[in-house]
C-alpha cells in the first residue's frame, strides 16, 4: 500500500500538468477566434478581454526574442523536470502532495505558453485589467503565478517540517 501512495503526488502532478495545458490552449483558442480589435467587457472597470500578440515576456521585455524565450523556457522546464524527477526517485516515501501541485501549475503553464512560441511565434494573451496598467496576460500566466506561490509557500513552511521528521519516519 505505501508503494501506490508513493504514486499518488506524482500522478497529481502529470494530471495538473496537462489540465493547465488543455484549458490553457482551449481558452486562447477560443478568445483569439472571437475577440476582435477591440476590448470586450467582462466584469466591466475590473476585467476585459483583449486580442494581444506577444512576442516578448512579461512587461514587453525580450520582445522579439523567440527563439531565445523558446531555449529558455525549454531549459527551465527540463531543470525543474529534473529537479521534481529525483527528488522523486530520491524519496522512499510519497514526496510532497503540495510540490506536486505546484509543479502541476507551472510546467503546464510554461508548456501553454512554450507551446504557442514554438508554433505561432508569439503568446496570445487576452485577459486585462481595466483598472490599472498590467500587462496583458492568460491562463498560463495566471497556472504559472499560482504554481510559484504554492512553491514558495511548500519551500517555507512544508519543507522545513519535512526535514525535521526523525529519518525512520521519512
Amino acid at each position: 500500500m505505501k508503494n501506490k501512495n508513493r504514486w499518488a503526488p506524482l500522478i497529481i502532478a502529470i494530471v495538473i500538468t496537462l489540465v493547465v495545458f488543455g484549458v490553457d490552449i482551449g481558452s486562447k483558442y477560443y478568445f483569439d477566434g472571437f475577440l476582435g480589435s477591440e476590448p470586450v467587457p467582462f466584469l466591466p472597470g475590473f476585467i476585459r478581454f483583449i486580442k494581444v500578440h506577444n512576442t516578448g515576456a512579461g512587461y514587453g521585455i525580450f520582445e522579439g526574442k523567440t527563439i531565445f524565450l523558446i531555449l529558455l523556457t525549454t531549459a527551465l522546464i527540463g531543470v525543474f523536470i529534473a529537479c521534481y524527477i529525483t527528488k522523486f526517485v530520491k524519496s522512499k516515501t510519497a514526496i510532497s502532495k503540495t510540490l506536486s501541485v505546484a509543479f502541476g501549475f507551472i510546467v503546464g503553464g510554461s508548456f501553454g505558453n512554450l507551446f504557442d512560441r514554438i508554433f505561432l511565434g508569439y503568446v496570445r494573451d487576452f485577459i486585462d485589467f481595466d483598472f490599472m496598467t498590467f500587462p496583458v496576460f492568460n491562463l498560463a500566466d495566471v497556472a504559472l503565478c499560482v504554481g510559484l506561490v504554492i512553491l514558495v509557500v511548500y519551500f517555507l513552511f512544508i519543507m522545513p517540517k519535512e526535514n525535521k521528521k526523525p529519518k525512520e519516519e521519512k
